[in-house]
């Protein structure tokens, strides 16, 4: 597993400027800060995945976790990036999918009809659901993932991904949580630490962390 460097419009891509959604465009400028992981040689996701080949999980953006003993601080200041991604990935008929625990997806972020909902046991989307299996019956080899809280559920299902050979994406700006020290711990996790544990050599891969 290795880190490997995205230009420009982040998670999503190469665009002219003058199309960039200003969400996503904001994010850049104001953020600027993502994180590209690319499987292994060998996996079982081949090649590095194209523009067609990527798709977006929306990690726990319900309901609970805005309002109520269960609610994110902070959470809201990244809802209009996520929205952002969406918008992205809808716009160019690329999949999109919905993982959470209990409650309904904020309005904000409302699933359009042919997108899934998965109601996932655990932290990780890919554990006790089919987001593995909808992801590959379309053809999917990279993941962006946004949502909620950075340490748990994006944190692990991104090893989950990782380690069913996809490419995954994390943008700093689409994610947070609770303490600010967790979400911090989490993205150095994910910059540093887990590359070295996915690596197929014992070497120390090539890390990169891009700023504008």
């Amino acid at each position: 597993m290795r880190l490997v460097p995205e230009r420009c419009v982040g998670a999503s891509g190469l665009l002219p400027p003058g199309r960039v959604p200003l969400p996503r465009l904001t994010t850049l400028i104001r953020h600027g800060t993502l994180l590209v992981m690319e499987p292994s040689r060998g996996s079982n996701v081949s090649d590095r995945a194209g523009e067609s080949d990527r798709a977006l999980v929306v990690l726990d953006m319900t309901l609970d976790r805005f309002h109520g003993p269960a609610a994110v601080a902070g959470a809201a200041s990244i809802v209009r990036f996520v929205q952002g991604e969406l918008r992205y990935f809808r716009e160019r008929g690329r999949p999109v999918i919905f993982a959470n625990g209990e409650g309904l997806v904020i309005q904000e972020l409302t699933p359009r009809s042919d997108e899934v909902v998965f109601k996932k046991p655990g932290p990780s989307a890919f554990y006790g659901t089919s987001v593995d299996t909808a992801l590959r019956s379309q053809g999917v080899r990279r993941v962006t993932l946004v949502g909620l809280e950075t340490h748990t559920s994006v944190l692990l299902t991104a090893a989950d991904a990782m380690a069913r050979g996809y490419e995954v994406v994390v943008p700093d700006p689409c994610v947070c949580a609770h303490d600010p020290e967790a979400h911090a711990a989490a993205i150095g996790l994910l910059r540093r630490f887990w590359p070295a544990a996915f690596a197929p050599t014992p070497s120390l891969p090539e890390r990169t962390a891009l700023s504008l």
